[in-house]
């Protein structure tokens, strides 16, 4: 609840763009899916395709997440729909299941990713496994420990984070082509 109050009483604007940087950051590490398929096609192509599609599947239901929540904000500072919270509360659940499939894509993608590069032979050395998002799982659950105010944009701070992972292993994918 601390987190809805935070988006009902922060700037429309200030809100809408951090909400939008989240598909902004999910489209442009949707491109290091790719090179997670290309670097680990040489373990097999079924297992570099389960840990691709599950990046893939969490930037996706994670970006509909990131960007629903100034939604729900929005439905909380309205006077009349603030009332009946029945409203609030089926919208806080569409977008909580968007969070969750986002969970489950995270577990199969990162799981694929560190075992396969653990335990076969890929394009990247052994030590790449220390770049698996697993890592970064902490981080996006230390988010609600972020100073207040700050509302969508520490989620789409996340978002870079990812960018910036997927990004190295994209160059590192070229490099290796």
């Amino acid at each position: 609840m601390k987190g809805l109050s935070l988006l009902a009483d922060a700037h429309e604007v200030r809100v809408m763009i951090g909400a939008a940087l989240a598909p902004l950051g999910a489209a442009l590490a949707l491109a290091g899916c790719l090179a997670v398929f290309r670097l680990l096609k040489p373990a097999g192509r079924g297992v570099a395709l389960v840990a691709a599609a599950g990046f893939a599947q969490f930037f996706v239901c994670l970006a509909a997440y990131e960007a629903g929540r100034p939604i729900i904000g929005a439905l909380h500072r309205a006077p009349d729909l603030a009332a009946d919270a029945s409203l609030i509360v089926n919208a806080t659940t569409y977008l909580n299941v968007h969070r969750a499939l986002a969970g489950l894509g995270l577990f199969f993608g990162s799981m694929f990713y560190f075992f396969t590069v653990l335990f076969r032979d890929t394009r990247l050395p052994r030590r790449a496994v220390f770049a698996t998002p697993v890592i970064w799982l902490p981080l996006i659950r230390l988010t609600p420990l972020l100073p207040a105010g700050g509302g969508a944009f520490w989620f789409a701070f996340l978002d870079l984070i990812w960018v910036g992972v997927f990004a190295a292993l994209w160059i590192w994918s070229r490099r290796e082509a």
